[in-house]
């Protein structure tokens, strides 16, 4: 057992880190209430996750893993299997293609840009879910999980910055 396996091993836990923390959120805010119907407004913590992700480190948590995340999503709140998959894969691919606008972008740029991905994954679930079920649901819980999920991304992101900063590199 000498440095090189340790340090292989190291390397992996640490690469583990971003799907694992994203997991972990996720759980947290899908479980922490037995509030019935809380998930429904509930901030989205894998659209954070996934796109904090996708500008900071896109090839620790690639679109493989992006969308396993989707589907235990979609599993334990008890949507359709990949729809919010699918609606995390879209965003992961179309921010790391756009990654070189946010690499040295001032935050208010990245905030605002993630108002507009979080907007379009949200509403993308919403039609979609609406189309599943021959029924368009109501739009105020979307509207309040919207707003939750904007509150908590400044908070969120300086999180994830500082394991990606303390931990992760």
């Amino acid at each position: 057992m000498g440095y090189e396996f340790w340090g292989r091993i190291n390397q992996l836990a640490r690469g583990a880190i971003p799907f694992l923390l994203s997991v972990l959120l996720m759980l947290i805010f899908i479980s922490s209430t037995g509030i019935p119907g809380f998930v429904k407004v509930a901030p989205s913590m894998t659209i954070i996750s996934v796109y904090f992700w996708s500008i900071s480190r896109p090839e620790l948590l690639p679109l493989y893993l992006v969308f396993g995340l989707g589907l235990i999503e979609d599993a334990l709140i008890g949507e359709p299997l990949g729809i919010q998959a699918i609606v995390l894969v879209l965003i992961a691919y179309t921010v790391s293609t756009q990654r070189h606008f946010f690499t040295f972008a001032p935050f208010g740029y990245i905030f605002s840009s993630f108002i507009l991905a979080a907007a379009a994954g949200l509403g993308m679930n919403w039609l979609v879910n609406s189309l599943y079920y021959w029924e368009f649901w109501d739009i105020t819980p979307l509207l309040v999980k919207a707003a939750m999920t904007v509150i908590f991304y400044p908070v969120v992101h300086w999180l994830l910055h500082k394991v990606d900063k303390n931990i992760v590199s």
